[in-house]
């Protein structure tokens, strides 16, 4: 319904005279439209106004006087109105604040369920892969499987791997698949202390 249509229904309002369904849709349209509102507003507290004074039958009111308590009435409405406006912006702005605050918890939980899938598929392979040589340093003694995975990792990369770092000592390395990834394996020892690195 537009503008037009609605202030050509506007008496019918008023003086409730529209079907139900024309009245719930000018309803609509006064929700939406300020100058539509305005215009309602105003013709609402006239008619209403010369009703009351109809009903009174008091003839010896003045036009000044009527004029007055028409201002008055209007202003009455203004401020009533200027109520439900900030109602109204209350709740808009507390729609907008709870889908913003909605957005906000929806990206975090998308970025803690990316980071625990990262860490579920990235590193607890290679946590077990740790613990697990950890458990069987020995099984890494092996003399020439340790010396190829030295001199595939100086032929692939060009590092030469030390076999003493600080403390530790070298025990052995061996080529193993890691997250469909072949990595070298070596583990250091000193005493009862293992550190596993892949390279």
């Amino acid at each position: 319904m537009n503008c037009q249509d609605v202030l050509s229904r506007l008496y019918e309002i008023i003086d409730k005279e529209a079907s139900a369904i024309d009245t719930a849709e000018v309803q609509q349209h006064l929700d939406r439209c300020r100058h539509c509102f305005d215009v309602y507003r105003l013709e609402s507290a006239v008619q209403e106004f010369i009703h009351a004074k109809l009903k009174g039958n008091n003839p010896g009111t003045s036009l000044q006087t009527l004029k007055s308590q028409v201002l008055l009435r209007l202003d009455e409405i203004d401020r009533n109105a200027g109520r439900q406006e900030s109602h109204r912006f209350f709740r808009r702005t507390a729609a907008v604040l709870a889908v913003a605050a909605s957005l906000v918890i929806l990206i975090g939980a998308g970025f803690l369920a990316r980071d625990f899938y990262r860490h579920q598929t990235v590193y607890i392979p290679l946590e077990r892969a740790h613990w697990a040589s950890a458990d069987k340093a020995e099984t890494y003694r092996h003399e020439q499987n340790t010396s190829a995975t030295i001199q595939g990792i100086h032929d692939r990369l060009s590092y030469d791997l030390l076999t003493n770092v600080g403390r530790y000592s070298l025990i052995g390395g061996r080529s193993e698949e890691v997250m469909d990834v072949s990595m070298a394996h070596f583990v250091y020892v000193q005493g009862d202390e293992v550190v596993s690195v892949f390279v």
